[in-house]
Order: structure tokens, then C-alpha cells, then sequence
């Protein structure tokens, strides 16, 4: 005997009562999800937007980075430095900056005065690198930072040695609560130096602070 649902005054109520619920419960439902796919795509545009400003921004900036690099290489006449290095550089001092919240013109004016991008600078005291660290303080940072230290390869290396360079000036930056003339002093002179300096009220040398200023002043403006 087939199943007569017409026939059957029992299914026609609960069927009619559910679709009945159903046509009113739809309009409800979809306009939700309306709403929902109308701010799930302004949140996708606004993501989209941020994404595009901010990859606008790092090719301006890794621009500007390479044109001030690239004259002051052709100024000086520095053969060894190619054009794939100025791009290298340019876009590992971006990257360092803002990896450790450091303004990356501040990093280019550092290398500029410390080394002039000579990634194998060693200075009277043994400082060595484009950001000119000195071995023990490069170890002792790169043991923070879990970076293998092999001496003077790892203080050679474009990538690491301003990755360590830019960690140890946000660190002084921490300490000296962002004064930047003090923590450049203690960039050149080492924390210690500047602490003593500090603690009997004497003058802070202020002439490697002012190179460097006056080299970012003239990148920032």
C-alpha cells in the first residue's frame, strides 16, 4: 500500500508547520548572512588596502634606501660595490629596521659614518663590518639573538652583521629610553663607558653623535 502523505492529516500539519516556520525563519537567515558577507568583505578590502600600502611603502622606501647608497658609492668611485649589493643593502637595512623598530635611514647613516659600505672594514680597535661591532660584543649578541658566531665570516656577512648591528642599537635605544644621543655614545663609547660617564656627571662626547645626525637629518628630509 503506498504512502498517501495528502491523506494523512497528521504529516500535513507537522509538514506545513515546519515549512511554514521555514519561510519565516529564511528571510531572517539570509539577511545575516548578508550581513556577514557585507563585513566579511569590507574586512577583506581593508586587509587588501593595508597589504598594498604597506608593500607601496617598503618599495619606496627600499628605493629611496638605494639611490642615497648608489650616489655615495659613485661618489667615492667604490668599484667592489655592484649594483645587486646596493640592492642588498638597501633591502637588508629595510628589513632590519623594521624587523627591530628601528627608523632604517638611522641604520644607513650608522653603516655610512662607521664603514662608508665596506662590508670588510676593521677599525684600530677591531671593530669589524659594515656596522664596525667589535667581535666579543658581536658574539655576546649573537648568543642572545641564537645566531651561530663564526668571528670574522659572521661579521662579514652583509644580512648578519646589520641584523646584529640594528639589535644591539635597539637595545641601547631600550636602555637609554630612546635618547638618541646618548645611546649612539654608547654605540661608539659601549654602555659602560656611558653609564660611567653618567654616574659622575661628566660630559657625554658628543661628536660621533653629531656625524651621525647629521648624516640621518640629511637622509630624512
Amino acid at each position: 500500500m503506498a504512502f498517501n502523505l495528502a491523506a494523512t492529516s497528521k504529516y500535513n500539519y507537522y509538514f506545513d508547520q515546519k515549512f511554514g516556520e521555514y519561510k519565516v525563519m529564511k528571510p531572517i537567515l539570509h539577511g545575516r548572512n548578508t550581513i556577514f558577507m557585507l563585513l566579511l568583505a569590507v574586512a577583506v578590502l581593508f586587509s587588501s588596502l593595508y597589504i598594498i600600502k604597506t608593500k607601496v611603502d617598503e618599495i619606496r622606501e627600499i628605493h629611496e634606501l638605494k639611490q642615497f647608497i648608489g650616489a655615495f658609492v659613485e661618489i667615492n668611485n667604490y668599484e667592489k660595490i655592484g649594483e645587486s649589493d646596493v640592492t642588498t643593502l638597501a633591502k637588508e637595512i629595510y628589513r632590519a629596521g623594521n624587523r627591530f623598530g628601528m627608523d632604517p635611514m638611522l641604520i644607513l647613516a650608522v653603516i655610512t659614518v662607521e664603514s662608508s659600505f665596506n662590508k670588510d672594514a676593521v677599525s684600530p680597535m677591531g671593530a669589524r663590518g659594515l656596522m664596525q661591532l667589535l667581535p666579543a660584543t658581536a658574539k655576546s649578541i649573537s648568543g642572545e639573538m641564537g645566531i651561530e658566531y663564526n668571528g670574522q665570516k659572521t661579521l662579514s656577512d652583509v644580512k648578519t652583521n646589520i641584523t646584529l648591528g640594528t639589535y644591539y642599537l635597539s637595545k641601547l635605544s631600550a636602555r637609554y629610553k630612546n635618547n638618541m644621543k646618548l645611546y649612539l655614545a654608547a654605540y661608539n663609547y659601549g654602555p659602560e663607558e656611558v653609564d660611567r660617564m653618567l654616574r659622575e656627571e661628566g660630559g657625554i662626547p658628543v661628536g660621533y653623535a653629531q656625524r651621525i645626525l647629521k648624516t640621518y637629518n640629511k637622509l630624512s628630509l
